[in-house]
């Protein structure tokens, strides 16, 4: 089982970027590239950078509060240079960027400093057309300057990002970063348009989004990626999404969320339920679907007798539990063919399956193609 969960996370988080849920953090990715102590990766508001903007923070300064992120903005002038050349680069004691780092004598009002040899690099690039965010990185090394060739290497990185944010890889996928009062920090421009034409109503989008997820994971753990298959304007759609605290503060907490259009009757939807112990078992299932959990865990996970979860699962979702349990997988393996190079043997083991045989056979029945023949004509999904 394990084994399979590490798997299933390679597949999903390689390469890392700053919004994936994983171990592995922008500053891990950094220390590959370059001698870096600490780093923070944001999409600010430029005007007005906000701590739920920020995606990764490492080896910062706790709390890093929200008057450090105003005066980052207001009165850094290394900051301001960075914003109109695209990167700058000072010595960590001339800048108020300083404070976002481990630079301080320890004094609670942090207005002290030490005096060193460090260096902070600011680096900018374009959010996208349609937002009003960019995209931000600054990296602090406590002894000596960056190289000219550093500098660029960042830069460079910091624009990889912001160019696959914006083209996530799959023509129906919506990526976007929510803050912590529901408005969108960023969304590639293809998806924002999807939106529009599907005249979805984001705000109501979010609040629906919150009750179930509240219901489904009463112990929301951060970074933890779940999913849903719910219903939106009465069209089936899927959400992917992850929570995240960077700063650790009362208003850093942020989401990602990617949506996909759903095929009518590709898996049941599902939204709020009347039982609380049904939508927790719901949760369970998009968790462990790979691992085939069942009847007997999954009730366990309600708390109820095997006979009386199978009943009411069934009253509350319309189908029942072995039926929900195929179909996620199948859901899963259709995402899979469509949008992934992975070979059809290694779908069959993520998604659930015993054998590579049962995967195709069951498939085959379910969606009237072989595996093979459905990822040939789902190509065009990739871009």
């Amino acid at each position: 089982m394990i084994q399979r969960q590490r798997t299933r996370q390679t597949q999903e988080h390689t390469p890392a970027t700053p919004w994936d849920a994983s171990v592995l953090d922008a500053r891990s990715i950094l220390c590959g590239r370059t001698q870096t102590d600490g780093v923070l990766v944001a999409a600010f508001n430029l005007d007005c950078p906000s701590a739920d903007e920020v995606l990764q923070a490492s080896g910062c300064r706790d709390p890093l509060t929200p008057q450090i992120l105003e005066q980052l903005g207001t009165n850094d002038r290394i900051f301001r240079q960075a914003v109109k050349s695209g990167v700058a680069q000072s010595p960590a004691a001339e800048t108020v960027g300083r404070l976002v780092f481990n630079s301080e004598d320890g004094n609670s009002n942090g207005t002290k400093n030490e005096t060193h040899n460090g260096s902070i690099i600011y680096a900018v690039s374009p959010g996208s057309f349609v937002s009003q965010c960019s995209w931000f990185l600054a990296a602090h090394r406590a002894s000596g300057n960056y190289s000219d060739e550093e500098v660029r290497s960042l830069q460079r990185l910091l624009d990889r990002w912001a160019s696959r944010f914006n083209s996530p890889g799959e023509n129906d996928m919506i990526r976007i970063l929510v803050g912590h009062d529901d408005r969108i920090i960023l969304i590639d421009p293809a998806g924002e348009q999807q939106l529009i034409d599907n005249s979805i109503d984001f705000e109501s989008l979010m609040s629906k989004l919150r009750v179930i997820a509240e219901q489904r994971w009463p112990n929301l753990t951060e970074a933890e990626t779940h999913d849903m298959a719910i219903d939106i304007n009465d069209d089936p759609w899927w959400i992917r999404f992850h929570c995240r605290n960077a700063l650790r503060v009362g208003n850093g907490h942020q989401w990602y969320l990617e949506m996909r259009p759903l095929h009518k009757n590709e898996i049941t939807t599902v939204g709020r339920i009347e039982d609380d112990r049904v939508a927790r078992s719901v949760g369970f299932i998009h968790d462990h679907y790979s691992d085939s959990p069942s009847l007997e865990k999954i009730a366990a996970v309600a708390g109820v007798s095997v006979f009386h979860f199978h009943r009411l699962f069934s009253q509350n979702v319309g189908v029942t539990p072995k039926q929900y349990i195929l179909q996620k997988q199948v859901q899963v393996a259709r995402w899979m063919l469509r949008s992934q190079r992975t070979p059809v043997s290694q779908i069959a083991h993520l998604a659930g399956f015993a054998s590579h045989g049962h995967f195709t056979s069951t498939f085959s029945r379910i969606v009237g193609q072989s595996p093979t023949t459905y990822r040939q004509l789902a190509r065009p999904l990739l871009s």
